[in-house]
């Protein structure tokens, strides 16, 4: 793999909350099974690569998920979306990602 797959970020989503109107939350051992079955995937091709890239949670994050969230080895991090608007629970979540 190209030496610039070791920056590359990949975001991750749980397909429950893709185009539905009745959304549903992955639980955090959910989001670390999809998140190491990705790094196993790319580790199949390069394991140096696997170890380096950074797998970002996409589903809902929230002060209260949070840091049990992070806590899991495969999700490197979020992408906050409405939680982001609420100064004090972007501030918890941050909080929670160190």
């Amino acid at each position: 793999m190209p030496a610039a797959w070791r920056r590359w970020r990949a975001p991750s989503s749980p397909t429950s909350r893709c185009g539905r109107s009745h959304r549903r939350t992955a639980t955090p051992e959910q989001a670390q099974e999809v998140h190491a079955l990705i790094r196993a995937r790319i580790a199949a091709r390069d394991a140096a690569v696997a170890q380096g890239v950074q797998i970002l949670y996409g589903g809902s994050v929230k002060p209260q998920n949070a840091r049990e969230i992070f806590a899991k080895p495969d999700i490197d991090g979020g992408l906050i979306g409405g939680a982001a608007l609420v100064a004090d629970d972007f501030l918890a979540i941050i909080e929670a990602s160190v």
